[in-house]
């Protein structure tokens, strides 16, 4: 499969610094540890379509359906207070060049 990716971006220091605090963040408020929460943050906005979740992340145990919609709504909350001032739709194109195993991703 060809990847490409969606949105062409190098993330800035302070976009980096931002994705961290919304896992630290993520990881201090559901009170687990932080790869967990950067887990579940990226089974809240992975799409699904990418080499790495088509073909690795049942052997890595990722399944981006297993998280309830009140933890989705609490990260999702998070996210918006944390990159306060970017929208959700950037905020999602930003995360995933932080701690998606397989930038880049499809465009489909």
């Amino acid at each position: 499969m060809l990847c490409i990716r969606v949105i062409d971006m190098e993330l800035t220091p302070e976009q980096r610094k931002k994705v961290g605090r919304v896992i630290d963040k993520v990881s201090e408020e559901e009170s687990i540890g932080w790869w967990a929460a950067r887990m579940l943050i990226h089974k809240c906005i992975c799409g699904g379509k990418c080499e790495w979740y088509e073909t690795k992340s049942e052997e890595a145990g990722f399944d981006r359906l297993s998280i309830t919609m009140e933890q989705r709504n609490r990260v999702e909350e998070i996210m918006g207070k944390v990159m306060k001032g970017v929208e959700m739709k950037e905020a999602r194109a930003q995360i995933p060049e932080f701690i998606c195993p397989s930038v880049p991703r499809p465009s489909k």
